[in-house]
């Protein structure tokens, strides 16, 4: 649920970055910070949360200020990013040590509390992972360790793939909701080296075949079509917009709670 009636600071300013930060950016790196802080601002003003975020996280790249965490904790949250928004809502209030930064303390941790009870969970269970076996969430590399456990993950679709040198030999494919819990498992089969060869060239081949390199299917028909199927994945996709719009819930009010200024 988006928070409403948070902390707007129209006319706030923090003191200048003290003097190990002002020796480690330089004036040039400041000005464009301040510029992409700027535009964060105004895209936030317009709901282009995605450029919002963005724009946040290069002028905090740009100039540490603590306080640039808090705008891009939020537009981070309004993007789905509900992990990154409390990892981000964390260091903020780590590194928070102005006088502004105290000010939004008690609400940084509001919203951080709120965000606990509303990120997902997903529990990945793998029978067969054998040691030197990837596991990958959504194209990403993790930890073997997680295997068992509740990993905190966005709301969405996520992809699970368990992957033995280039060869996948497992995948499922699960959605979660906000505030929910899902179980995922995956069989990986026992393969003698040979066997994951063979299974690898056979991947590579149905990767070339589906990016056009295998043309061998060219006259097949109407089903061998690659427009017919552009055309049917287009008809598919306006169908669930359209079932997603007229049954998502109204939405409250625009998110409030940027810091509008900030003294770089």
């Amino acid at each position: 649920m988006l928070r409403v009636g948070a902390l707007l600071c129209s006319m706030a300013s923090v003191a200048t970055a003290c003097p190990a930060l002002a020796q480690e950016t330089t004036d040039a790196q400041r000005a464009l910070g301040r510029s992409e802080y700027r535009d964060g601002v105004q895209a936030s003003r317009a709901g282009r949360w995605d450029e919002a975020r963005d724009a946040f996280h290069r002028a905090y790249d740009l100039v540490r200020l603590p306080e640039i965490l808090f705008n891009l904790a939020g537009a981070q949250e309004q993007t789905g990013q509900l992990v990154e928004a409390a990892e981000t809502y964390r260091r903020f209030l780590r590194e928070g040590t102005t006088q502004q930064a105290a000010e939004l303390r008690s609400d940084a941790e509001e919203f951080l509390r709120q965000l606990g009870d509303r990120i997902p969970g997903l529990r990945v269970s793998v029978t067969g992972f054998s040691t030197g076996d990837r596991l990958q969430i959504d194209g990403a590399d993790v930890a073997s360790a997680v295997i068992g456990r509740t990993l905190p993950v966005n709301p969405g679709h996520h992809v699970v793939v368990v992957h033995r040198g280039r060869t996948s030999l497992a995948r499922a494919e699960v959605s979660v909701a906000e505030g929910e819990t899902r179980a995922t498992e995956l069989s990986v089969p026992h393969l003698a080296p040979e066997d994951v060869a063979l299974a690898a060239q056979r991947q590579d081949e149905a990767r070339l075949r589906d990016s056009g390199g295998d043309r061998s299917g060219a006259s097949g028909g109407l089903l061998s079509s690659p427009w017919f199927w552009t055309a049917l994945g287009a008809v598919v996709v306006v169908a669930v917009v359209t079932v997603v719009l007229l049954t998502r819930p109204a939405q409250p009010d625009p998110y409030v709670g940027n810091i509008e200024t900030v003294r770089f």
